[in-house]
């Protein structure tokens, strides 16, 4: 994933959770065992990851803010108080609403929950996951045309079916991984 992300043109990625973790455990201070206990096997695998990755992912940001077309954008994996573990979630009571106000959209991504929600003027998003959906509507993402404020959602059909074998086989019995990809909730909607 991350060789084709680096192959991409105009891409910026922002750290989040996982990439924290990744570094802090590269950096000799995490847990590997506790790592895989709460996320499975894949944090063994962070040797297979070559230097020019790393250096990468050391790179990205914890969070973007940008104008474009006259309209001010914010870019948070978490939420803009709390970078990479905040979460938001589309019922989630809206707590420190000043924050959301200089911007005339967010994007968020932590809890994996398709959103848009309206705070003040501001437009909150949550583009769902292409990699691990958890509201059981599919992989997704949104396309924001900044020129007209309209937001579209994209669904990414994925084999479901091969990603529990996979868990299955490296992580056999971790409901955790399992649990959110099979998630059944009420058809989502925008708030906004």
């Amino acid at each position: 994933c991350l060789d084709m992300l680096r192959g991409l043109d105009r891409l910026t990625c922002l750290q989040g959770n996982h990439e924290k973790l990744f570094l802090k455990l590269l950096s000799g201070c995490g847990n590997e065992s506790e790592l895989v206990r709460k996320y499975g096997s894949s944090y063994r695998q962070i040797t297979k990851i070559t230097r020019g990755n790393i250096i990468f992912v050391k790179s990205w940001p914890e969070q973007m803010v940008m104008e474009i077309d006259g309209c001010r954008l914010g870019f948070f994996h978490g939420t803009p108080t709390a970078y990479t573990q905040g979460r938001l979630y589309p019922d989630t009571e809206i707590e420190n609403q000043e924050v959301y106000a200089p911007y005339d959209a967010v994007f968020l991504g932590h809890t994996h929950h398709k959103m848009c929600r309206q705070c003040g003027s501001t437009l909150i998003y949550n583009p769902g996951s292409l990699g691990q959906q958890r509201d059981g509507q599919g992989c997704s993402y949104i396309v924001f045309d900044t020129s007209t404020g309209q937001c579209e959602w994209r669904i990414v059909p994925y084999g479901l079916e091969q990603l529990l074998l996979e868990i299955d086989y490296y992580d056999m019995g971790m409901k955790k991984l399992r649990e959110p990809l099979l998630r059944q909730r009420g058809r989502w909607r925008l708030d906004g």
